[in-house]
């Protein structure tokens, strides 16, 4: 804050913009999933895949745990 602006509208002129609706997720764009035979889905090559990430963002860091757990580090490349 400064000397402009008060702790009551702090928060408030992002919630205006949006007319305090709330908010919804779009539905996912890759509703298919990663398969080992690729029957259900894409079939697991290595090379063929690349997992994009910043690692400062929390989900992404999700991502890499799940990559890591799952053993997908040969299959899956980083961006």
């Amino acid at each position: 804050m400064n000397d402009t602006t008060t702790g009551d509208s702090a928060g408030t002129s992002g919630n205006d913009s949006y007319g305090h609706k709330p908010f919804k997720r779009s539905k996912s764009h890759f509703p298919d999933r990663i398969t080992a035979d690729g029957r259900d889905g894409w079939p697991v090559e290595p090379g063929r895949y690349r997992l994009a990430v910043s690692r400062a963002c929390p989900w992404a860091s999700r991502a890499l745990v799940s990559r890591r757990l799952l053993g997908l580090e040969d299959a899956l490349s980083l961006a």
